[in-house]
C-alpha cells in the first residue's frame, strides 16, 4: 500500500466527520464528561481543523464545453483578460488564428498579460489564493471583495507573491509580524490566545502598561497577568516570568518581580523598618519590589529588624503564633549569666529572648566558656527569672 493511498483513506472519512459534525459532538460529550473546557473549544477545533493541505480556492475555474474554445486577447473591451470564442475576436485577429489565438488562458495570458497583469488574466474572478495587504498589515485571498470572507480584492502582484496558505504570505511579506498573531488574523480567527510566554510590560508603545513581566494573551479572555496579544517580532519573549524578571527587571527581588508578573499573592513577609516590624505580603503587597522577602516573620525578624528580639517584634508584627524552644544557650551580659532559649524554670528565660547578636551555643559549658572569670557553679546562678524582662543587676 503506497503512502498516498494510506493517506487517502485516512482523509475522506476525517472530512466527512467534519462535514456531518459527528466528530464535534461525540468530542463535545467526551470532553464536557472529562473535565473544564472553554465554551468556545470546539468551534475552534473547527476553525483550525485541516484534513487537506491544498488551498481552498474562493473561484472554482470553468471546465464545462466553453473551455475548449479558443481564447483571444481582449483590448476591444479592456477587461484584462483573455475571452474565448474566435468569432467574437477582432477580424484581424481572425485571419491570423495561429498568431493570435490560444487553446488555453494560461497561453494567451503569458503571451500578452505578462509580468504583473498575468495573475488577473489567468484569474478574472481571482486565485483564492493569499497575498499581503500592507495596508492592514496581514494577509487576505485574490477575490473580489465580498465575494468571500477573506477576499481583499483582485491581486496585482505577479505569482511568486501569492502563497496557498496565511502563514507562508506572513512569513515572507510581514517579517516584522509576530507570525502566528499575522495567521490568526488574516484568518479572522477569534480562537487565538496567544503564546501564553512572558515579556516586559513597559515595551514603547505597548496598550496596557506594567512595570513588571506581562503574558501574551487578551486580558479580557485569560486574566490579569496577560499584557494583549503580541503583534510584532521586536517583542522579545519568555517562558516563564523568572526568565524574563532576569533579563529586564535585574534590580527587582526575583521572588517578587515573578508573583506580580502572575498576578499572584505571594505567603511571605517583608520588613517595616520605619515601623519596626514584618508585614505579610498578601495582606498589604510591598511596593518597593528591591525589598528581601522571608518565608516567616521569626526569619524576616531576625534579620532584619535586628534591634528588637524577634519576640518583640513578632509581637509587633501580630504573629501569634507559637515559637518552638530551640533550647540553645547564651549569654545574659547584663547579669553576667548563661540563660536557655526555653520556657520552664531556670536557666530558661522563654522563648524569641534572645537578641539577635546574641551568639548561641549547644551546651551550658560552651556557653559558660565565654564567662571564665565567673566560677562555674555561679554560671547559672539562682535568681534568673522565667521572662528576661525581670532580669537586673543586683
Amino acid at each position: 500500500v503506497s503512502t498516498d493511498s494510506a493517506a487517502g483513506s485516512l482523509v475522506g472519512p476525517i472530512a466527512a466527520s467534519f462535514g456531518s459534525d459527528d466528530l464535534l459532538t461525540r468530542l463535545s460529550a467526551n470532553m464536557l464528561d472529562t473535565g473544564n473546557f472553554a465554551p468556545d473549544l470546539l468551534l475552534c477545533f473547527a476553525v483550525w481543523g485541516r484534513v487537506d493541505s491544498n488551498p481552498n480556492l474562493e473561484v472554482t475555474p470553468d471546465t464545462g464545453l466553453l473551455s475548449l474554445l479558443p481564447y483571444y486577447p481582449d483590448w476591444e473591451f479592456d477587461s484584462g483578460t483573455c475571452l474565448q470564442g474566435a468569432e467574437n475576436a477582432p477580424r484581424y485577429m481572425q485571419l491570423d488564428p495561429e498568431s493570435w489565438l490560444y487553446s488555453d488562458l494560461a497561453g494567451c495570458c503569458a503571451r500578452y498579460f505578462g509580468g504583473w497583469n498575468e495573475n488577473a488574466c489567468n484569474n478574472v474572478d481571482g486565485s483564492g489564493l493569499w497575498y499581503v495587504s500592507h495596508a492592514q498589515e496581514l494577509c487576505v485571498t485574490d477575490c473580489r471583495v465580498g465575494s468571500g470572507q477573506f477576499c481583499g480584492g483582485l491581486a496585482q502582484d505577479i505569482s511568486d507573491d501569492l502563497y496557498s496558505n496565511p502563514r507562508s504570505c506572513c512569513n515572507t511579506d510581514l517579517p516584522w509580524r509576530f507570525i502566528e498573531h499575522c495567521e490568526a488574523f488574516s484568518l479572522q480567527n477569534t480562537c487565538y490566545r496567544g503564546t501564553m510566554k512572558y515579556h516586559r510590560g513597559d515595551n514603547e508603545g505597548w496598550p496596557i502598561k506594567s512595570n513588571v513581566c506581562v503574558r501574551d494573551c487578551d486580558p479580557v479572555r485569560d486574566g490579569a497577568s496577560c499584557g494583549g496579544l503580541v503583534e510584532d517580532t521586536y517583542i522579545e519573549l519568555w517562558d516563564t516570568a523568572e526568565a524574563c524578571c532576569s533579563e529586564h527587571h535585574e534590580w527587582m527581588n526575583p521572588v517578587l518581580c515573578a508573583a506580580r508578573s502572575d498576578v499572584q499573592p505571594l505567603d511571605m513577609w517583608w520588613p517595616d523598618k520605619i515601623n519596626s516590624l514584618c508585614v505579610h505580603d498578601i495582606v498589604t503587597p510591598t511596593e518597593e519590589l528591591s525589598i528581601q522577602v522571608y518565608n516567616s516573620t521569626a526569619l524576616c525578624c531576625s534579620e532584619a529588624i535586628n534591634w528588637l528580639s524577634v519576640a518583640d517584634c513578632r509581637a509587633r508584627s501580630g504573629d501569634t503564633t507559637i515559637l518552638a524552644a530551640t533550647n540553645m544557650y547564651y549569654v545574659d551580659w547584663g547579669r553576667e549569666r548563661c540563660v536557655q532559649d526555653c520556657e520552664g524554670d531556670a536557666p530558661c528565660v522563654g522563648l524569641g529572648e534572645a537578641q539577635p547578636w546574641d551568639e548561641r551555643y549547644a551546651t551550658a559549658s560552651e556557653c559558660c566558656a565565654m564567662l571564665d572569670w565567673i566560677p562555674r557553679r555561679e554560671c547559672f546562678g539562682v535568681g534568673v527569672s522565667v521572662s528576661r524582662n525581670l532580669l537586673g543587676s543586683t
